[in-house]
Parts: C-alpha cells; sequence; structure tokens
C-alpha cells in the first residue's frame, strides 16, 4: 500500500481550470475599456477626410486651435462641440494652408479663429465636411515633413508630394475642370 502524504504541494487540475476562468472573466472587462477600437485610430493629414466621413454627421468640423495648436475638436452642425476621443498625429503649428484666390492665383490663408465661451481662439487646422455631401479642398504644407497634402473634394485620396509644384498642378486641374471630379 502507497502513503498518502497529507502535505499537498500542487494544484489539482479544477482548481487550475477556475484560475484561467477568473482570469479570463477579468482580461474581458478590463482589456475592452483600455483597448477600444476608437482609442486605436490615429488621425494623421493622410486619413483625416476618411476619419471625419465614417463619423457621418453632417455638416461637420475637425478644428485644431489654441496658442499652442493643442486643442482638439469635432464640432456638428457649428454648435455641438465633442472632444476628439482619437490620438491626433498632427503638428499643426508648422502647417500652412494654399487656397486658389478670386483670379485663380494660389495664395496662403489663414483659418477662420474660433470663439470658445467669449474669448477667440486661433485656428490651426480646420477640415470641414458640407451639407452636399462634400468636404474642404485645399493644400497643406507640412513645413515639419517637407510635404504638400492636396486636400481634394468629394472624399477623393488625399494626394502626397515633395513637390509644390506638382500639387499644385494638380489641384489646378481640379479646380479649372470640375469634370474630372
Amino acid at each position: 500500500m502507497i502513503p498518502v502524504s497529507k502535505n499537498r504541494n500542487s494544484f489539482t487540475l479544477i482548481e487550475l481550470i477556475l484560475v484561467i476562468m477568473i482570469m479570463g472573466i477579468a482580461y474581458s472587462f478590463i482589456g475592452n475599456s483600455l483597448f477600444k477600437k476608437e482609442n486605436s485610430i490615429v488621425i494623421k493629414l493622410k486619413n483625416l477626410p476618411q476619419i471625419a466621413r465614417s463619423l457621418e454627421k453632417k455638416p461637420l468640423e475637425f478644428i485644431i486651435y489654441g496658442r499652442d495648436c493643442q486643442k482638439m475638436v469635432w464640432l456638428y452642425n457649428k454648435t455641438e462641440p465633442v472632444e476628439v476621443k482619437y490620438k491626433v498625429k498632427i503638428n499643426a503649428k508648422n502647417i500652412k494652408a494654399y487656397k486658389f484666390n478670386f483670379y485663380g492665383e494660389l495664395d496662403e490663408f489663414q483659418f477662420q479663429d474660433l470663439r470658445v465661451e467669449n474669448r477667440v481662439e486661433q485656428v490651426c487646422l480646420r477640415f470641414e465636411l458640407f451639407k452636399n455631401n462634400s468636404n474642404s479642398s485645399y493644400i497643406l504644407e507640412d513645413k515639419s515633413s517637407e510635404l504638400f497634402y492636396l486636400f481634394r473634394p468629394y472624399f477623393k485620396r488625399v494626394e502626397i508630394s515633395k513637390s509644390f509644384s506638382e500639387i499644385e498642378e494638380q489641384f489646378l486641374s481640379e479646380e479649372l475642370n470640375p469634370e474630372t471630379l
């Protein structure tokens, strides 16, 4: 006959299964709150139109504002501010915006300031969705990366180039020849 030891030095199979189940349940609650899909989305200049369109609220504005260009907000119907819950990788301090003027010349322009609670804030970047299912159309120069971004209407793909003249030519052809849209 084999003697039975009274000192138990290991776990039973049932105890191990119970611990694994408890850990799985705890992870499902904690993991979901930490790793939500919305927290994993990163807004960049290249994907800003697609993210804005995915929100499907018209009209809509994405604004980076403040003296340091660090405050961000989505504005629905220009009245309901909703704080940005995504990671934003846009250095708005280093952005210049260009648009065609009345004479067909490409000029640098400033975004219109934003009134927030009885004070006026400088807007560093503004991207708008309009009622007619279109969006802002202009050229952005990111001075830090030395890249130029062409924001085209109707959610066409954002073009990126290191050459201002190449982007300017594409923008000019679309602005003056709307059939290509």
